[in-house]
């Protein structure tokens, strides 16, 4: 159904690095270039309430590229649902979480998540009503992840951080952040879920090994590496309970 979508077309679909999504689980990536050169009307599908928050919290440079990625986020949610997008009604759980408001209870089940950085988004569709959560990086020169560390790392990852060449420390502090974001994501908590508290084991495939979040909901949290074009890394996390 999303082929329906006038959006659509500048999705790409995206895999697990090393295993599959679970089924009924879809991550899609923007061509957030190709979407701007169109010119395509979008924003006239989004409400009132959307634009002018945009508008209000973005520079008029990245405004354009904000209100683009929520056009088409709204697009595939519709078409994965078989509505139209007018007919879209998205709210907020009581983290501030984005969720599908459906107050009748017509539409199916769907959760969904996204993340954009520089000219990426990355969409996260699951029809089995999973949480889930996703998170897309790149390299930013005004961005110091080593110094950043202690504010993302647990105090053993933090110590293997020596033995770390450095060619490849940058994206090994960057697989972290997005490995742990996007469980906070997951969890509906972002950077208030504390990512110096979780520990991941990147020589599995970025395992959740523990974690000390009290908030953090009950569940069986999985991470996976998606593959996405260098200089981006990115990872989706959901709960695998039966």
């Amino acid at each position: 159904m999303l082929a329906s979508q006038p959006l659509a077309q500048f999705s790409h679909p995206v895999h697990a690095v090393g295993a599959a999504l679970p089924a009924g689980m879809s991550v899609w990536r923007l061509q957030l270039d190709r979407l701007l050169a169109a010119q395509l009307p979008g924003e006239h599908e989004l409400d009132a309430k959307t634009v002018t928050a945009i508008r209000q919290t973005h520079r008029p440079e990245f405004a354009a590229r904000r209100l683009a990625t929520a056009a088409w986020m709204r697009s595939l949610i519709a078409g994965q649902l078989g509505c139209s997008v007018r007919n879209l009604r998205l709210g907020e759980d009581h983290n501030g979480k984005p969720k599908l408001l459906d107050p009748d209870g017509r539409l199916p089940h769907l959760t969904f998540n996204l993340s954009h950085c520089a000219d990426a988004a990355l969409l996260v569709l699951d029809d089995h009503s999973r949480a889930v959560g996703v998170d897309i990086e790149q390299p930013l020169a005004r961005r110091d992840l080593n110094r950043l560390a202690p504010q993302f790392l647990t105090a053993a990852e933090h110590h293997r951080i020596a033995a770390i060449a450095q060619p490849q420390l940058e994206l090994w502090l960057l697989q972290h952040w997005s490995a742990k974001e996007a469980l906070a994501k997951a969890w509906g908590l972002g950077l208030n879920a504390g990512l110096q508290h979780i520990a991941v084991d990147a020589e599995q495939g970025f395992v959740l090994q523990q974690h000390g979040c009290e908030r953090a909901p009950d569940g069986q949290w999985q991470i996976l590496q998606l593959d996405v074009p260098q200089p981006f890394v990115g990872f989706v996390a959901f709960d695998s309970s039966p």
